[in-house]
């Protein structure tokens, strides 16, 4: 009897820590889904950097950056786990060719491209995220939300200076957007703070941080500073996602 009970308790200690392993297994694919989504609105947000609507002519000096984001994403993309975005980041990848083909004649339209090649990928990569998130880490979840709410307000900053000719399609743009964005930020890092007590200190300077910039962002009277705001925003948003790794 004793044998078989100490069978039974092998057998059920086996399967749960094969449970658990499928759990962490599932985890790590959120964080390399997240990777992917994250890089690519920095390389977006390079890409309005280094584009003027005006001369069409598309600069050189954000090469680097995007560069390695596009690295990155390729090497999450080829895990098998993330087949489901392989063709959206082609897409997305090839854009960003394609408009650095043109350098000295850069049409808006091939900008234009990129971000709507972007948003597809987000979305696919959305879609995916929920796929494998099933009854995930809440924590990890919010914290991903709140670096891409970051990351789309980076994106939202760097387009302003266009006036409307470069648009970035993953976000419906009105007078209610923006304050909209801060309010769920602000109440986010909230509730963070007492989800995760143990990174109170970390999610207190990333508050501080997007302080800095807040002004900057909401009024549009404020000078533009498209360097600080991707520094700044840039690092919340690798932090958020860090912390989000751990869990």
């Amino acid at each position: 009897m004793s044998m078989r009970a100490s069978f039974l308790g092998w057998i059920i200690g086996s399967l749960m820590s094969l449970v658990s392993l499928g759990a962490q297994a599932g985890e790590n694919v959120l964080d390399r889904i997240q990777l992917l989504r994250s890089e690519s609105f920095r390389a977006c947000a390079s890409i309005l950097l280094s584009y003027d609507p005006y001369a069409r002519t598309f600069d050189r000096a954000e090469t680097d950056s995007y560069q390695s984001s596009l690295e990155k994403m390729a090497e999450v993309v080829s895990s098998p786990d993330l087949a489901g975005v392989k063709e959206e980041y082609s897409s997305f990848s090839s854009s960003i060719k394609a408009l650095e083909s043109s350098t000295q004649d850069a049409s808006v339209f091939s900008v234009n491209d990129v971000l709507v090649a972007q948003a597809r990928l987000i979305a696919a990569a959305d879609k995916l995220y929920s796929w494998y998130f099933s009854d995930g880490n809440t924590v990890k979840r919010k914290l991903h939300e709140l670096s891409l709410e970051k990351s789309k307000l980076l994106v939202i900053y760097q387009a302003r200076p266009y006036g409307g000719v470069v648009n970035y399609p993953g976000v419906l743009l009105d007078e209610n957007t923006l304050p909209s964005m801060d309010a769920l930020i602000t109440s986010d890092l909230e509730v963070l703070r007492k989800s995760i007590p143990e990174s109170a200190l970390e999610l207190d300077d990333i508050q501080r941080s997007y302080a800095f910039v807040r002004p900057r962002i909401l009024d549009v009277r404020k000078k533009f500073v498209a360097d600080g705001v991707k520094y700044y925003l840039g690092r919340n948003i690798d932090r958020l996602d860090a912390i989000a790794s751990k869990l």
